[in-house]
């Protein structure tokens, strides 16, 4: 696994993870890492700290390392603390999280849950007023959601993470993204952002499908079909990591996996930074 020493050696990830050191950490803390594939080879890796428990001001503070630290206060104000504390549920928790390009270009940002109402923009995107035009029910809908804030260089990009459970609405992604897949899956956390093409008016490139469920029968089918993936994940898999969930974006021209070590999970990154 050499190839990755040139992403661990980058300054912003050594920052974040010095102060993510300092703080005392329940025992549920934990971290991960994700890949972002384009055209079979890596196009970003991502490194993810997420905890499980209430913090501080000056703890929240001192994770950001780039940034408004007020971003993060902004949304805390419709904070779900329950989603938040909730271990196992998809997308709970409070995360901070480094990406770093090919090129070693980096960016920060942060993760959180909070509550919405009807009216987000989720009631205004297509697939929801599809979902509605065949029927679908709003007592259906989870009406908690979790946005990330990333800042790179001058820029600061907001996407919103919602929860799909319907199996009308899931069959509507499943549709719109030509996959059939993700219509079987317990949970879609559906992305809606601008994502990786930044200057795209492309809508599918807009929008991603991370699945939650049998881990490994959707793992195992995506690496059926991503060949190129295998050479990429083969080592973390001989050092106990697992694939926790793939993704995929619209238009197939990206796609995403996560790796947990179930084992060591509240230190993933740290045993990564020792190689």
């Amino acid at each position: 696994m050499n190839w990755i020493k040139s992403y661990l050696k980058n300054s912003s990830l050594r920052e974040l993870q010095n102060n993510i050191d300092k703080i005392k950490k329940n025992n549920s803390y934990r971290s991960w890492i994700g890949f972002n594939i384009y055209n079979g080879k890596i196009y970003s890796v991502k490194f993810y700290y997420t905890f499980y428990q209430v913090l501080s001001q000056s703890e929240i503070n001192s994770l950001f390392i780039t940034g408004n630290s007020n971003d993060f206060y902004d949304l805390y104000k419709y904070a779900s603390l329950n989603d938040i504390l909730r271990v196992r549920d998809a997308g709970s928790g409070i995360t901070f999280s480094v990406k770093v390009n090919n090129n070693g270009e980096s960016s920060f940002g942060f993760y959180l849950k909070q509550v919405f109402n009807d009216n987000d923009e989720f009631f205004v995107i297509p697939e929801t007023k599809e979902y509605f035009a065949r029927g679908g029910n709003i007592t259906n809908i989870d009406f908690v959601k979790n946005s990330s804030v990333f800042y790179t260089q001058n820029l600061k990009e907001i996407k919103d993470y919602y929860y799909i459970k319907d199996p009308v609405y899931k069959q509507i992604i499943a549709e719109f993204f030509d996959e059939p897949m993700l219509s079987k899956v317990p949970v879609i956390e559906y992305a809606v952002g601008k994502g990786n093409r930044d200057n795209s008016d492309d809508m599918l490139s807009k929008r991603k499908a991370i699945l939650f469920g049998d881990f490994k029968e959707t793992a195992d089918y995506y690496l059926n079909n991503w060949k190129d993936v295998k050479t990429i994940v083969n080592p973390f898999f001989n050092k106990g990591y697992q694939i926790y969930c793939p993704a995929i974006y619209g238009d197939k021209k990206f796609y995403s996996i996560y790796l947990f070590n179930f084992a060591k999970d509240s230190r993933l990154i740290e045993e990564l930074l020792k190689i």
